[in-house]
């Protein structure tokens, strides 16, 4: 399994070992190698699938448990909808995949957030501001390799401890989303908002 350390900060055996568990879930498999066919711009499986795929493992569940869908994510300024998207989701039929162009989500996310928001300037500044370190995490797959960006590292996906990341999303969304794990997963440690 060719892999590219493209997160110099991030321990090579635990990005190893993160890739080893998540691509014994077939449609993390089917994703990544559908996604480097169609090859969107800076695109990156992300979202909490990654790491819920992980807790499953080390919890003695089925691999795909509790995972509501897959977030791809990709930037493109140019359109919000591309042709290659659209081939992508096609070819993924069956899979519970949203594909999301981050460089257009600034027109409709602050209706959810209650704020105003800057445009994100790249894939990675996205993974840099999701609401929790576990979520913070994007793998994809380019000529054969895989590579993982993970600015918060992997060690609370393995040790199934969320942490949150302060900034673009509110307490209230950290608390709902982390409350939902917490039902499926009961194992997890939730970070206390307040003391980050």
């Amino acid at each position: 399994m060719p892999l590219r350390v493209i997160s110099d900060f991030i321990n090579t055996q635990m990005q190893e070992k993160l890739l080893k568990i998540v691509l014994k879930n077939e449609s993390i498999k089917k994703i990544l190698d559908a996604a480097e066919e169609v090859d969107l711009p800076q695109w990156y499986l992300a979202g909490g699938s990654i790491a819920q795929t992980v807790w499953n493992l080390q919890c003695d569940l089925p691999i795909e448990y509790g995972i509501s869908d897959y977030d791809l994510i990709y930037f493109d300024k140019t359109q919000e909808k591309t042709e290659k998207e659209l081939r992508l989701q096609n070819s993924l039929s069956g899979v519970p995949v949203e594909i999301v162009n981050q460089a257009f989500v600034h027109t409709w996310l602050p209706k959810y957030l209650g704020h105003t928001m800057e445009p994100y300037s790249s894939t990675e500044n996205v993974l840099r501001l999701n609401s929790a370190t576990v979520i913070c995490v994007g793998i994809k797959k380019e000529n054969g390799e895989y590579k993982i960006f993970a600015p918060y590292g992997l060690e609370d996906i393995f040790s199934m401890t969320i942490r949150p990341v302060k900034g673009l999303f509110a307490e209230e969304m950290y608390k709902s989303k982390t409350q939902k794990w917490k039902a499926k997963w009961p194992k997890i440690k939730v970070g206390d908002w307040n003391k980050v």
